[in-house]
C-alpha cells in the first residue's frame, strides 16, 4: 500500500459540466483490480439480473455495489412489497418476495424442569423458545441434555387449535425423540392432547433447517406443558421454538394487504444469484470515474472504496445504478432537466404515529400480509446484563402491521448534492415519531426516471426504477444477455486511461490531493496499472470543521463543534448517525465514564421517549446537530485528503452524485479506522508480525424494535474489500431468516494512528495524568474480545477505575489541521479496550470538536490551541474533574513508589506490578535484590515470575523449580475474564521470556505432556509455544511440528466463500501461530511455511496480514545465535 498524490473528475447529480471551483489532482497510476467483459455499476436488483444472465451467457462480469448491500432500488427507499394480487412469477423474484408465512403463535411465559445447558443456554427470563427465531441452530435454539417438561403460561384462558414444536437433529449428537402435550387451565390439572412423535430422531439430520412437529389441540386452557424426551441415541437435544395458536380468524383485510418482505430476503436472493453465477462482486464501493481507451470509447469505470480506488476494465459497462449521474458521466445524454425550486419524493415509515403538516401531500397506510415484529425480545449476546438486556430489546414485541407511505414537497433549490441531503433532513424532520421501528434509508423522488437519449460506445443502462419490478428484472437480463453475445466478439480495449475532467485557469493548484492506492485487499500487488493524467476535483463545499464519520465519537464531536460556532458538516457512510452504539446495535454501555456529555445525551435520548433505545439515540444526535446549526450528509465515503503542505484542508468523498473534495479549516477523523489520517500520509499501526492477537468482530442480525445484539465471531480489517464482502456474505448465512443484517461492522481492533503521544496499557492501569488530558475513561475489567500482548495481561488483569486520555493522542505525528477521535487514535491495542466504551469516546468526540472549533476560528495550527483554555470548557461541561487541569506528568514515578511495589510483590501479591512494569531500569535492579533477600518461597516466586516476564533469568532456577513441580495443568484460569491463562502457563511463559535457553529441557517436557494429552487446550499449547519462541532454540521446532500435525490442525485457512461452507468465523488460529513459532524456530521440512503460504490467501484478513509479515522475513527470526 501507498500513499501518492491522484487526480480525477466529478459530475454532481444533474450536472453537465464541471463544477464552477475546483482542486488540482496530479498526474498518477490506479491499480487495475479487474479485467473483465462487462462491469456493472450499482447493487441494484436490475443490476444483478443484467449481471447474472450475462455470466450465464459466457461472459466474465464484475458489479460494483456502493453500499454493503445488494438491492439499493429496494432496500433503501423500503420498496418492500408487491401490489395487493401480484404474485411472484420467476425464481428469482419469488426468493426475494417468499411466503412469509413464519407465524409466531400466541405469546407465553414458560418455566423448565431443568436448565438449559451446553453452548445454547436459554436467555434470563427463559424467551428464546418463543421469541419468534428458529432459523440457526447455532444461536437460535435451547439445549437440554435429557428429559424436559416446558410449561407455557398464556396468562389468560385461550381457545386452543394447534401446537408446533421447531426442533433441530443431527442422529446421535441431538436429537427429540417425542413430545407428549397437555393442556390445563389452573395448572394443576393436565389434560392430555396427543404426542408430537418424531420417527426420523435417528436417521435425518435436520441442521439448516428446523423439523416441525405440529398437531391440532382442541379445548380452552391458559397452560400447556411439553414434555420432551430426547431420543435414545443422541445425548441432546436442540429446540428452537415451541408455537400455541389460537383458531385462525377471517381477516377482512386479506385482499388490500401487499405481499412484504424483509431487507434480508432481498438482500440475500440477490447475493446467491451473483454466487451460483460466478459473478465477481464487492461491496462498499462506489463509481467515481470512467475509463477510456485510445479511440476515446467507454473502457471500464474507476471504483472508490476503503481500501482506496481502483480501475475495473471492461469492453462494457452496464449503468444500473439509481440515478441519472453516472450516465452524464459516461457521455449518454438524458432529457434535460433544470433545477426545480421543489420537489415530490416518497419515503417509508414503519411505527408509531401518521404526521401530517405542511410539507406532508399525502400519507398512506399501507396494510402488511406479514407484520413487522410482534416477536420476543431478542437475547443474544446477554452474558453478564441479566434482564437489561430483555428490557431494552421489549419493542421487538410489539407488532406493526401497516407502514406509512408519505408523499412530501420538500425545497429544492439548486441541483447540488448539498442540497439533496438537505431534502434528506427536511423529510426526516417532518416524518420522524419516537414510535417508528424502520424507516427509508433514502428519499424515492417521484419523477420519471431518465434512460440515456443517443446510444455511447461501451455503455447501456437498465432501469431501476419505474415500472413493475417484473418488467425491469426482464429488460435487465435481456439487456445483459445481449450484452454478452455482443461484448465476446470484441478485443480487450487498448490504451485505456481514466478520463478526468480536465484543470482550468480558476482551478486550485497550491495543494495535492492525497489517497491511499491499493488493490481490494491491502498489501496485495495488482495485475498491472492505468494511468490517469492531471485533473480537477469539484469543490462540494467549504467548511470551518468537517467531521468525516458520524459515529459514537463523530457525532459528538460535530456537535460540539457547531454549538462553537463553527460552520460544521458531518460525513456518514450510512443512513444514521451514532455508529456502534445505534446502527450497530450496542444499545447498552458495558462500562466507561457516564458523566459530562454523555450524561446530557442519556438525558435527551430519555425526553425523545423512543420505546426502541437506538432510535431514540439516532434521533439525537442527529436533531443535536441540526439544532446547533450543523450539515448532515448520509450516503457519503470519505476516500482521500486535500493537504497544502503538512495541513490536511480538506476530505475527498465519494458521494451518491460522484466524487469531490470537501475543504474545511480543521478536520476530524472519526471513521474508527483512521481512514482520512491513513489516506493524508499519517503512519499507522495495526497487527504485524510480532502477534495475530486481534480484538473479534461483531456482526449481528437486525430486527425492528432491538436496540441491543451484541456478536464477537468472526475477525474483518474493514480496509481489505474482500474481506468486507465475504464476512457480510457469511453473516446472512449465519442468520438465515432474520430480518436484516447491520451493515455497520462490530469491529473492536480496528488501524490507529501513531500520535505524538501513544497511550500505554500501563498508563490507564498506573492512572498516569497528563497536562494535556482531555478524556477520562473508565474501562472496567480489561474487555480485550481477543489475546492480549503485554505482558501484564499474562499475570493480572486491571479491574477498571479512572484513567486520562491526552490531547496528543489525538494528533497524527507530522500532520496539522486533523484530529483522529474514536478507536483510530494513537493509543497501544491492549489500551483500547480500557478507553473504547461508549460514554468514554462519546465524551472524547466533544472534547475534539472543541477544539476543532477553537482552531478554526482562531486560525491556529491543531498543536497550537490554549489547552488550558480547552480543559476549562471540559470541567464546565464535567467532562473533565476539576483537578485535571492541573495535572503534571505523575512519570516518572517517586523512587519510593517503586520500592513500595517491589514489596508489596514480596510479601503480599502483585497488585502493583503495572508501576514495576512501567519503571524497569529502576524496577530490575531492586527485584533482583529482593529475590535475593526473599524470605518465604511464595514472595520468591512471585519475584521470579515477574524478573523473567521482564526478560531476566535471575530467578529462573526457582520458576524450572515450580514447573517441574506441577505436574498437571490447573483447571481454572488466573481471573475469570482475564488472564485467560492458569499460572503454570504464565510461568512458563516467563520461564521461555527469561531469554536463558536452560529452561528448553523443562519447557519440551511440558510441552511433551501436552503432545500426550488426548484434548490439550489451545490456551495450554499457545503459551508453551510463546515460551519455547521466546527461547529461540532450533530443537524446539521438531516439538512444534508435531502439535502442527496434530490431527484437524492444518488445513485451517478458508479461501473460498462459495466452495468452502466452513462458518468463517474465529477457527484457525492454533494453526496459524504454531505456523509462526516454527517458521521463526528455522522451520521443519517446510511445514511452517506451507502453512503460512495457505493463510496468505485466507479471507479473513487479520490472519492473512499476520502471514505476509511472517514470510516477509526467511525463516528462524526467533534463533539465538
Amino acid at each position: 500500500m501507498r500513499n501518492l498524490l491522484v487526480s480525477s473528475a466529478l459530475l454532481l447529480p444533474l450536472l453537465a459540466h464541471a463544477a464552477a471551483d475546483s482542486v488540482l489532482e496530479s498526474e498518477r497510476s490506479l491499480p487495475l483490480a479487474a479485467d473483465v467483459d462487462i462491469v456493472v455499476v450499482g447493487g441494484s436488483s436490475s443490476g444483478v439480473a443484467a449481471a447474472n444472465a450475462a455470466a450465464r451467457a459466457g461472459a466474465s462480469v464484475f458489479l460494483a455495489a456502493p453500499r454493503m448491500y445488494l438491492g439499493e432500488d429496494l432496500c433503501a427507499p423500503y420498496q418492500l412489497w408487491l401490489p395487493p394480487g401480484e404474485t411472484p412469477e420467476t425464481p428469482l423474484l419469488q426468493a426475494m418476495f417468499p411466503e412469509l408465512n413464519k407465524e409466531q403463535g400466541l405469546t407465553f411465559e414458560y418455566t423448565t424442569s431443568r436448565p438449559s445447558t451446553g453452548r445454547h443456554v436459554d436467555s434470563t427470563p427463559p424467551r428464546m423458545l418463543n421469541d419468534g427465531q428458529w432459523d440457526s441452530v447455532y444461536n437460535q435454539s435451547v439445549e437440554f441434555d435429557g428429559d424436559v417438561d416446558i410449561v407455557a403460561d398464556l396468562g389468560s384462558e385461550k381457545s386452543l387449535h394447534e401446537v408446533r414444536a421447531m426442533v433441530f437433529q443431527s442422529p446421535r449428537r441431538y436429537a427429540v425423540r417425542a413430545i407428549t402435550v397437555a393442556t390445563s387451565v389452573d395448572g394443576k390439572t393436565w389434560q392430555e392432547a396427543g404426542v408430537l412423535d418424531n420417527p426420523s430422531c435417528t436417521t435425518v439430520a435436520k441442521v439448516d433447517q428446523a423439523l416441525t412437529l405440529a398437531m391440532s389441540v382442541t379445548g380452552n386452557a391458559r397452560y400447556v406443558r411439553f414434555q420432551i424426551k430426547k431420543c435414545e441415541l443422541s445425548p441432546r437435544f436442540l429446540i428452537g421454538e415451541l408455537q400455541i395458536f389460537e383458531p385462525p380468524q377471517v381477516d377482512p383485510l386479506a385482499a388490500e394487504k401487499v405481499r412484504n418482505t424483509t431487507p434480508m430476503q432481498v438482500k440475500t436472493a440477490l447475493e446467491e444469484e451473483l454466487l451460483n453465477a460466478g459473478v465477481d462482486f464487492v461491496y462498499g464501493s462506489a463509481a467515481t470515474e470512467i475509463l477510456r481507451d485510445e479511440t476515446g470509447h467507454l473502457a471500464g469505470v474507476v471504483i472508490a472504496n476503503r481500501a482506496g480506488r481502483q480501475a475495473i476494465r471492461a469492453k462494457l459497462v452496464i449503468d444500473a445504478t439509481t440515478g441519472p449521474w453516472f450516465a452524464r458521466l459516461a457521455g449518454a445524454e438524458t432529457a434535460a432537466t433544470t433545477a426545480p425550486s421543489e420537489c415530490d419524493f416518497k419515503r417509508i415509515v414503519i411505527g408509531g404515529e401518521m404526521k401530517s403538516g405542511a410539507g406532508i401531500t399525502a400519507c398512506r397506510a399501507v396494510p402488511l400480509q406479514t407484520p413487522l415484529g410482534g416477536i420476543g425480545p431478542a437475547s443474544f449476546g446477554s452474558a453478564g446484563f441479566g434482564n437489561h438486556v430483555q428490557k431494552i430489546n421489549a419493542a421487538m414485541q410489539t407488532s406493526h402491521e401497516v407502514a406509512f407511505e408519505y408523499t412530501l414537497r420538500l425545497p429544492l433549490p439548486s441541483t447540488s448534492f448539498a442540497a439533496l441531503a438537505e431534502a434528506e433532513q427536511k423529510a426526516r424532520d417532518l416524518t420522524f415519531d419516537p414510535g417508528q421501528v424502520e424507516e427509508s434509508e433514502t428519499l424515492l423522488p417521484l419523477v420519471p426516471e431518465t434512460m440515456p437519449t443517443v446510444t455511447t460506445p461501451g455503455y447501456c443502462r437498465v432501469p431501476t426504477r419505474d415500472g413493475a419490478l417484473a418488467a425491469r428484472l426482464n429488460h435487465a437480463a435481456k439487456t445483459g444477455r445481449d450484452a454478452a453475445a455482443a461484448v465476446l466478439k470484441q478485443p480487450v480495449p487498448k490504451g485505456v486511461f481514466v478520463a478526468g475532467e480536465p484543470a482550468t485557469a480558476a482551478t486550485r493548484k497550491v495543494g495535492e490531493v492525497y489517497e491511499t492506492l491499493a488493490d481490494f485487499r491491502p498489501l496485495s500487488t495488482p495485475m498491472a496499472t492505468i494511468p490517469a493524467p492531471a485533473s480537477a476535483l469539484p469543490v462540494l463545499g467549504n467548511y470551518d470543521v468537517v467531521v468525516l464519520g458520524g459515529g459514537t465519537s463523530g457525532a459528538p464531536a460535530a456537535i460540539s463543534a457547531a454549538r462553537s460556532g463553527a460552520k460544521t458538516l458531518v460525513l456518514e457512510y450510512l443512513h444514521a448517525l451514532g455508529g456502534t452504539g445505534t446502527v450497530g446495535l450496542i444499545g447498552i454501555y458495558c462500562a466507561g465514564y457516564r458523566e459530562g456529555f454523555t450524561a446530557e445525551v442519556d438525558r435527551g435520548i430519555k425526553d425523545i421517549g423512543s420505546p426502541t433505545y437506538i432510535v431514540g439515540k439516532q434521533e439525537y444526535w442527529r436533531r443535536e446537530i441540526r439544532t446547533a446549526g450543523g450539515d448532515i450528509w448520509f450516503g457519503v465515503l470519505g476516500c482521500g485528503a486535500y493537504r497544502i503542505g503538512d495541513k490536511v484542508t480538506g476530505v475527498v468523498v465519494a458521494t451518491p452524485a460522484g466524487r469531490g473534495v470537501v475543504l474545511a479549516k480543521v478536520v476530524i477523523d472519526g471513521t474508527g479506522n483512521a481512514d482520512l489520517a491513513a489516506a493524508a500520509g499519517a503512519e499507522t499501526a495495526y497487527n504485524s508480525a510480532d502477534d495475530e492477537a486481534m480484538q473479534g468482530t461483531g456482526l449481528p442480525y437486525r430486527a425492528p424494535g432491538a436496540s441491543y445484539i451484541n456478536t464477537d465471531w468472526t475477525y474483518v480489517d474493514e480496509v481489505d474489500m474482500v474481506d468486507v464482502t465475504t464476512s457480510l456474505i457469511a453473516a446472512k448465512r449465519r442468520f438465515r431468516g432474520a430480518y436484516d443484517l447491520c451493515q455497520l461492522i462490530d469491529t473492536r481492533e480496528r488501524r490507529r494512528i501513531v500520535g505524538d503521544y501513544t497511550l500505554d496499557p500501563l498508563d490507564i492501569i498506573n492512572k498516569r495524568r497528563f497536562p494535556d488530558t482531555i478524556q477520562i475513561s473508565q474501562g472496567g475489567r480489561l474487555d480485550k474480545h481477543g489475546s492480549p500482548v503485554h505482558p501484564y495481561y499474562y499475570i493480572n488483569n486491571h479491574l477498571g477505575g479512572l484513567s486520562y486520555t491526552p490531547y496528543r493522542c489525538l494528533l497524527p505525528r507530522g500532520l496539522d489541521g486533523i484530529l483522529v477521535v474514536g478507536i483510530g487514535l494513537s493509543a497501544h491495542r491492549d489500551a483500547i479496550p480500557s478507553i473504547r466504551m461508549q460514554p468514554c469516546l462519546q465524551n472524547l468526540g466533544y472534547a475534539a470538536g472543541l477544539a476543532a472549533a477553537m482552531a478554526a476560528r482562531d486560525n491556529l495550527p491543531t498543536r497550537s490551541i490554549d489547552l488550558k483554555k480547552l480543559q476549562a470548557l471540559l470541567v464546565d461541561a464535567k467532562c473533565l474533574t476539576p483537578d485535571v487541569p492541573e495535572h503534571q506528568d505523575s512519570y516518572p514515578m517517586p523512587l519510593a513508589d517503586i520500592e513500595a511495589a517491589v514489596q508489596q510483590l514480596v510479601n503480599q501479591d502483585y497488585g502493583r506490578l503495572g508501576i514495576l512494569m512501567a519503571e524497569p531500569e529502576r524496577a530490575l535492579p531492586l527485584l533482583r535484590q529482593a529475590y535475593s533477600n526473599a524470605t518465604t518461597p511464595d514472595g520468591k516466586l512471585r519475584v521470579a515470575h515477574i524478573l523473567g516476564m521482564m526478560g531476566d533469568a535471575t530467578g529462573l532456577d526457582t520458576l524450572l523449580t515450580t514447573i517441574r513441580n506441577t505436574a498437571e495443568y490447573e483447571a481454572e484460569n488466573i481471573s475469570t475474564y482475564f488472564p485467560s491463562i492458569t499460572w503454570l502457563d504464565s510461568y512458563i511463559l516467563a520461564a521461555g521470556r527469561s531469554g536463558n535457553q536452560q529452561a528448553l529441557p523443562i519447557l519440551h517436557d511440558k510441552a511433551k505432556q501436552l503432545l500426550a494429552a488426548d484434548k490439550p487446550h489451545w490456551k495450554h499449547i499457545r503459551t508453551i509455544a510463546m515460551a519455547l519462541e521466546a527461547q529461540g532454540a532450533r530443537d524446539s521446532a521438531e516439538i512444534i511440528a508435531k502439535f502442527l500435525q496434530r490431527p484437524g490442525v492444518t488445513g485451517a485457512a478458508i479461501t473460498d466463500i462459495v466452495k468452502d461452507k466452513r462458518t468463517r468465523d474465529r477457527s484457525g488460529t492454533q494453526e496459524l501461530v504454531l505456523a509462526r513459532v516454527l517458521y521463526n524456530l528455522g522451520d521443519l521440512n517446510g511445514l511452517g511455511e506451507k502453512s503460512l503460504r495457505s493463510f496468505t490467501e485466507d479471507l479473513r484478513s487479520h490472519y492473512r496480514r499476520h502471514a505476509l509479515a511472517v514470510l516477509q522475513q526467511p525463516p528462524g527470526k526467533a534463533l539465538r545465535q
